[in-house]
């Protein structure tokens, strides 16, 4: 049966063009998650902010960047 072959060559090229698919998507989520993390301001430690006991709930890290988007076993 010569299908077959042909259907192992055309898997093939899929699983390949997949593969560089979700490098692509991965190469996007480092770039999201880096700017992100450029966004969010560093706590400072100064007397102020340590008396005051807001300085622990005023830097949790968002939401976004805790929670993965995506999963990765596609």
């Amino acid at each position: 049966m010569t299908l077959a072959p042909e259907l192992r060559r055309q898997l093939s090229r899929m699983e390949e063009a997949r593969r560089q698919m979700q490098r692509q998507l991965d190469m996007v989520d480092r770039q999201i998650t880096r700017r992100m993390t450029a966004l969010i301001p560093k706590p400072t430690s100064t007397p102020d902010t340590l008396s005051s006991g807001q300085g622990a709930r005023s830097w949790r890290v968002p939401r976004a960047l805790s929670v993965p988007a995506r999963s990765s076993n596609l």
